[in-house]
């Protein structure tokens, strides 16, 4: 893979990180149960990114 697609691939993980972590604050902080489903979808795209960067790591 390409250096600069690895650069954004890394850094798109990170937003989704962060992403993951807002959702998870506005679960505990805002008590809004709903926001677990947007969780579960950031965790899902969080477990695809990893697995895509760490096989293009070649």
């Amino acid at each position: 893979m390409n250096k600069l697609q690895r650069i954004l691939m890394i850094v798109s993980l990170f937003f989704l990180v962060i992403c993951l972590g807002a959702t998870i604050w506005a679960v505990y902080i805002l008590h809004d149960p709903s926001m677990w489903m947007y969780a579960a979808i950031f965790a899902l795209a969080i477990v695809w990114f990893s697995v895509t960067i760490y096989k293009s790591r070649k």
